[in-house]
């Protein structure tokens, strides 16, 4: 013994802690023999999965116990209640206080039941007597029948259902996704009877959550990025140029995943997440110039071409700070290290690697896509020639048929060349047609929408669906009847008034359209409303 050190025996302390495992797989069912045979199944299972390791299970071997079957005839025949033979057992194994035994200020409990060599055997236990209201006391091997069994160790509910959990952990270099989706096809292909469910509590519950509320912020995400560059940039065209490049980051983001040996988790797709905005911020940089180019006059290709020059540096630039701020993330160690290493690699693969094809998708995507809402505003090709030449023959032949061009922006300003010619083809269509009629067939615009269905300027623009049904409703008529009836009020009453009657007017279209859509089998356009006097007297409906 060394002086002044005190040595001691703690005893070991036993009981149902918790145990902390990556995979907690649960089974449950209403019969736990079957329970822990599937879980049992299950478990072997995912012993051949290179995921899995760390094998373990709530279902324990169970205790050995002493069951009794009261024959309950015989017991009412020989006059024993039941309650009688359960209380004669639990006072000779269990025992029960009788009185208590009091030495000094201290009082001890006076417990009657069996000796212990008594209350250890099956044969000891059935000389045990009960009392009888006829017979005065018979012996307990007159009534009930002893079996040896096992009971559960310990018995878990979930949902009011018995359950079995296998616990395991996660391999090195493997992710808990992989793991988990190997886990559950392999329990779909063994078809659980009817009443037998699987499901993960624990991390890989919270693993679950936290991907369906990644899903959904990366979707909002898009979403608002839209809204915003659409308001910004005032098209609905320019965003999706923009946000073209962030489909193009994420096979590099993985790539960079694969080649440094790290999985897709939760820091990952963090990362994910920050690499998208740093990818758009780049090619809003290179749109953004190109529209200030376009407005000052510059032609489109030598505006792509000087934009994406001039915004090289200002990109290169942040790329290179990014990627130096985030080498520390990536090569840090120690205790947290993970979650930002994850992080830092996805944005300095990502981002190095999609610079060059973002620099180039980008000002292609935007050409492809003005090209699509290019009219005549900016030069005539062979078919736009041949069908302005065409025109006055094709007034001149039918009564229905009208047309339109669109022959300047405020971006491209105005096609001289296709205003010429459309001066000498309004003359000959004038000189064709009876009161020079065709040329009320024809509209000229300047802006016009990709999706026109009214005639005379009417477009099936690239928006539309093949097939729909629009409605033009026209109510001068309507108008002059109520100013007409309304004489009496002031302006501000009669707008009101007016206004009332326009939507009532418009309303009515719509229902009519959405009726004759139905009929038809075509999709509903849109409801158009015009207020422009007509030269027939009345006309409310065109």
């Amino acid at each position: 013994m060394v002086n002044g050190l005190n040595s001691f025996l703690s005893p070991c302390v036993k009981g149902s802690g918790f145990r902390s495992a990556e995979i907690n797989y649960n089974v449950r069912g209403p019969d736990l023999s079957v329970v822990q045979r599937y879980a049992q199944a299950i478990q072997q299972v995912m012993e051949k999965l290179p995921d899995v390791v760390d094998l373990d299970s709530t279902a324990e071997p169970g205790k050995p116990e002493l069951r009794v079957h009261i024959d309950r005839e015989k017991a009412s025949d020989l006059g024993v209640r039941v309650a009688d033979i359960a209380g004669a057992l639990r006072m000779m194994i269990t025992g029960e206080v009788v009185t208590q035994y009091k030495e000094g200020i201290d009082l001890y409990d006076v417990r009657l039941r069996l000796r212990e060599a008594d209350r250890r055997t099956a044969q000891a236990l059935a000389q045990v007597t009960v009392p009888s209201r006829t017979l005065g006391q018979v012996r307990l091997d007159n009534l009930v029948s002893l079996r040896p069994g096992t009971g559960p160790a310990q018995i878990d509910r979930q949902n009011r259902q018995r359950q079995v959990t296998i616990l395991a952990n996660v391999g090195t270099g493997r992710s808990l996704g992989d793991a988990l989706a190997d886990i559950d096809r392999e329990v779909e292909a063994m078809k659980l009877a009817p009443g037998y469910t699987t499901n993960v509590s624990g991390r890989g519950k919270l693993y679950g959550e936290t991907v369906t509320a990644f899903q959904v912020a990366i979707t909002l995400s898009v979403i608002f990025m839209y809204m915003v560059l659409a308001a910004q940039f005032e098209s609905f065209i320019h965003p999706f140029t923009i946000m073209l490049s962030l489909p193009l980051a994420v096979p590099f983001a993985l790539l960079s995943l694969w080649a440094t040996g790290n999985t897709l988790n939760i820091f990952s797709g963090l990362g994910v997440l920050l690499l998208f905005g740093i990818v758009k911020k780049n090619s809003i940089l290179q749109v953004d110039h190109t529209l200030v180019l376009r407005r000052a006059g510059m032609a489109r290709d030598e505006a792509i071409m000087t934009a994406n020059r001039e915004r090289l540096r200002p990109i290169l630039m942040t790329t290179i700070a990014l990627v130096a701020g985030m080498t520390p993330a990536a090569l840090a160690r120690g205790p947290g290290a993970a979650s930002a290493n994850a992080i830092a690699v996805v944005v300095i693969g990502g981002q190095s690697l999609c610079l060059l094809i973002t620099l180039l998708v980008t000002p292609v995507a935007y050409s492809l896509f003005e090209d699509l809402g290019a009219f005549v505003q900016k030069g005539l090709t062979d078919s736009d020639r041949v069908l302005i030449e065409s025109l006055p023959d094709v007034f001149a032949s039918s009564d229905r048929v009208c047309s339109f061009l669109n022959v300047g922006t405020n971006v491209a300003g105005m096609n001289l060349d296709a205003l010429n010619m459309l001066g000498h083809m309004l003359k000959e269509t004038a000189s064709k047609t009876k009161d020079a009629v065709g040329c009320a067939k024809f509209v000229a615009f300047a802006n016009a929408p990709e999706d026109n269905p009214f005639m005379a300027g009417a477009c099936h623009g690239v928006g539309e669906p093949d097939m729909s049904l629009n409605i033009g409703v026209s109510g001068p008529g309507v108008v002059h009847s109520v100013v007409v009836k309304n004489r009496d009020c002031d302006l501000t009453q009669l707008s009101e008034i007016i206004k009332r009657t326009v939507f009532k007017v418009t309303r009515s279209g719509e229902l009519i359209g959405r009726e004759l859509a139905k009929n038809l089998d075509v999709p509903f356009g849109i409801v158009d409303i015009s207020l422009a006097p007509t030269t027939a007297q009345g006309d409310s409906v065109a």
